[in-house]
């Protein structure tokens, strides 16, 4: 789910040469399911299968209230270099998927080109180095 969330900053930086604010959002979510896994998931491997932190919540109106914090800054840091390692991780993944796939995409976008929209069967055929069966006109008056 991370890496899936970098990809829209990775191909800006490997296909566009530049990055723009778009991704903000997908860092924010990104990240808070990171800082999840680690505090309330038990999925860090320096920290073991323990919850850190104690979330408040308004159930009945649908939002946090905040977290109080039951760790020293020891554990904050740990925690802290955690997030990071995933972030990080998430964030290599999905590079090394774009650039080993970049044919394909180039593929697409050349697909994409031509006709206005291509659906599930086409994308298939094009990943699978198929020439797609739907003629390029009938495409665009299919959308």
């Amino acid at each position: 789910m991370i890496a899936v969330l970098f990809g829209g900053r990775i191909a800006e930086e490997l296909f566009m040469k530049q990055m723009t604010t778009g991704a903000a959002n997908d860092f924010e979510r990104a990240t808070e399911i990171a800082r999840r896994m680690v505090t309330q998931w038990g999925m860090s491997e320096k920290l073991g299968t323990v919850t850190m932190g104690h979330k408040e919540e308004l159930v009945f109106l649908g939002r946090d209230l905040g977290e109080q914090r039951n760790y020293s800054e020891e554990i904050a840091a740990v925690i802290d270099e955690e997030i990071r390692s995933i972030i990080n991780h998430g964030y290599q993944t999905a590079r090394t998927i774009l650039t080993q796939q970049r044919s394909k995409m180039d593929a697409v976008v050349e697909r994409l080109k031509v006709v206005e929209t291509i659906d599930g069967k086409e994308l298939d055929e094009i990943i699978n180095g198929a020439v797609p069966q739907r003629p390029a006109a009938a495409s665009s008056s299919a959308s």
